[in-house]
């Protein structure tokens, strides 16, 4: 009987911290995104073709355009952690751009 006890207790263990693992890494696969997706960009390209990059790049969580602001969103296993790249445009061209950690309440 207490063998069966212990097997349940190291399975509860086992499933937690599958639980967190997966958790963590989904975390770092959110902001690695993002992180990749501003890196291929630049001050002064053209912000129509990086509108078109953002319309063509799978797995964005959330997708928002206008003139002059572009951004895209990637969240992790935590809806309310979303990790962003933002891109502020002005007469066709790209003048800033930003990486941003979001947390929503």
């Amino acid at each position: 009987m207490m063998q069966g006890k212990w097997i349940w207790i190291v399975s509860v263990f086992v499933l937690i911290g599958g639980l967190i693992i997966s958790a963590s890494v989904s975390e770092h696969n959110a902001e690695a995104k993002a992180k990749s997706f501003c890196a291929k960009i630049k001050t002064g390209d053209d912000f129509n073709a990086t509108r078109e990059l953002i319309n063509s790049t799978a797995a964005t969580d959330k997708l928002v355009n206008s003139d002059k602001r572009l951004s895209i969103m990637f969240s992790s296993y935590d809806p309310q952690s979303v990790y962003a790249c933002e891109i502020i445009g002005a007469d066709g061209k790209i003048t800033a751009l930003q990486y941003r950690h979001l947390e929503q309440e």
